[in-house]
């Protein structure tokens, strides 16, 4: 697996990083609801998400599974309008680039 980088990156460095074709990686914004974004827009939360369904896919946890807790955890995080700090995937609750740490999956 590639290595967590800080920055902003292309989905090109994702898949990089990720060792994962650009394919296979283009469905999981899909399959998530995750945003999509063009150009060099990808922040290291953003891989960081990746690589976590990336790696939770090695073991034998369907991707329904992933994409079902991800979604409670969303509707969670909405409810009660959580932050909780050390998660490297928050701004991917708000679908924006934000500093602002909250829950992961």
């Amino acid at each position: 697996m590639g290595v967590l980088i800080n920055g902003i990156h292309t989905f090109a460095d994702l898949a990089k990083a990720l060792n994962r074709s650009r394919v296979y990686l283009l469905g999981l914004p899909l399959r998530f609801e995750l945003p999509t974004f063009e150009g060099e827009s990808y922040s290291s939360s953003y891989l960081a998400f990746i690589q976590m369904v990336v790696h939770l896919r090695t073991l034998p946890i369907t991707e329904e599974t992933l994409r079902d807790l991800w979604h409670i955890e969303k509707k969670l995080f909405v409810l009660r309008h959580a932050d909780s700090t050390g998660s490297p995937t928050c701004p991917l609750y708000r679908g924006k680039i934000s500093r602002k740490p909250c829950l992961s999956l």
